[in-house]
């Protein structure tokens, strides 16, 4: 099920929730997934403002946000570039 929500916010440039853990810290985050590879996660925080990246094998559940409006805030118009660091380019 956290596949096909992760699957479903990059296709949609929707945003959804996680409950992310990293070490012992739990932490509950808005993202919108960029990217996934085969063992992370490629997306915007709207958390932290920024781009981050997520272990997957971190990310303990993850949903959807019913009557959300808000997208993506970069136009898709305006295609951002990747560093090698994962950060992008304007």
């Amino acid at each position: 099920m956290i596949h096909y929500i992760l699957t479903h916010s990059l296709r949609n440039k929707l945003p959804i929730m996680i409950i992310y853990q990293r070490g012992q810290e739990i932490k509950q985050r808005k993202i919108q997934v960029i990217k996934i590879h085969e063992t992370t996660i490629l997306a915007y925080c709207y958390t932290q403002r920024g781009i981050r990246s997520f272990k997957r094998e971190g990310i303990l559940s993850a949903q959807m946000i019913e009557g959300i409006k808000d997208q993506w805030p970069y136009s898709p118009q305006h295609p951002l570039e990747l560093n090698k660091e994962h950060h992008y380019i304007f």
